[in-house]
């Protein structure tokens, strides 16, 4: 079986983001790792 990952929304000044509920970082990060110009695909949940 898979596993149900829950999420936060985060509200900043460029809208709404889905972050995981788990995750130790925010929503400019998360953009971050969305990027298309991003390089460092690394996964910050540890």
């Amino acid at each position: 079986m898979g596993t149900i990952t829950t999420f936060r929304t985060e509200k900043v000044l460029l809208g709404e983001k889905q972050i995981p509920a788990n995750a130790y970082y925010g929503v400019q990060t998360q953009r971050g790792k969305d990027s298309p110009g991003s390089k460092d695909k690394t996964d910050f949940q540890q």
